[in-house]
């Protein structure tokens, strides 16, 4: 529309109509561009930056023409208008720029996550004393024998126990018993190559009533010459290991058996 008026001005040098119409169709194509936005090509956000290159280039490409068309006639509506149009043009230019500092920025990466709640179905470990062979000492455990340690019960279901034992291929028998001391779940295992006798618990055992409650784990001897090993210091203040004395079982404050308690707050 700009190219066309400005044809007929320059063909009716004396038309100040054609004039006030170039100067219109400028302004008209400044709010065109500014209520269309463009998008690219991978459907990226609406960009202010693309109509401000566009409606400058077209501006500035009509005002050019018509400066050197007209300035051969030096009449001073000519010169007014030709001003006017510039002024509008700056004018316009100023608004979208000063609209576009101001919008608040975008995001710059995905939102947070969300905080999820704990996996009830994932392992905790409900008892962990587990020092080096170098900070054990050995105890031996005859045939028959029991020893073992305390540990507060802090999840619904067991999953599995263990100490550290040997020889290798030793049978022995893991207990966990109440405050009372009845017997809630027992498992028979052999020592492993790597002095680690577990019992894995395929079915859930419920300890759900004992939350908070200091439970035992006891290991007895099936086999001849087992040995069980404690820490030479205490490790943790809130257990106790517990080992032969007579026919009972006595507390060792200042020791603490190897061993690991595993457990869930879901079924398996």
């Amino acid at each position: 529309m700009s190219a066309v008026a400005v044809n007929v001005a320059t063909d009716e040098p004396g038309n100040a109509g054609a004039w006030i119409v170039v100067v219109l169709c400028t302004v008209v194509s400044f709010v065109l561009a500014l209520c269309v936005p463009t998008r690219s090509a991978d459907a990226s956000p609406p960009s202010s930056g693309a109509p401000v290159n566009s409606v400058s280039g077209s501006t500035v490409g009509v005002l050019v023409q018509v400066g050197f068309v007209r300035i051969g006639a030096p009449r001073w509506s000519t010169i007014l208008l030709l001003v006017t149009a510039v002024l509008l043009a700056c004018g316009a230019l100023a608004v979208v720029t000063g609209a576009t500092a101001s919008a608040p920025p975008g995001p710059t990466g995905p939102p947070a996550p969300t905080p999820q709640a704990s996996d009830p179905s994932a392992d905790q470990r409900v008892l962990e004393n587990w020092p080096t062979f170098q900070a054990n000492r050995a105890v031996d455990l005859p045939y028959g024998d029991t020893a073992g340690t305390t540990f507060v019960s802090t999840t619904r279901y067991l999953r599995s126990a263990e100490v550290a034992a040997a020889p290798a291929g030793a049978r022995v028998l893991i207990r966990i018993t109440g405050p009372d001391g009845r017997e809630l779940v027992t498992g028979e295992t052999s020592v492993s190559a790597d002095a680690r006798a577990k019992v894995y618990f395929d079915v859930p055992r419920d300890l759900g009533p004992y939350r908070g409650d200091k439970l035992q784990m006891r290991v007895t001897s099936l086999s001849a010459g087992v040995r069980i090993f404690v820490s030479r210091e205490n490790i943790d203040d809130r257990v106790t290991a517990l080992l032969p004395c007579g026919e009972e079982l006595c507390s060792v404050p200042d020791r603490d058996l190897s061993a690991l308690v595993i457990g869930r707050d879901a079924s398996w």
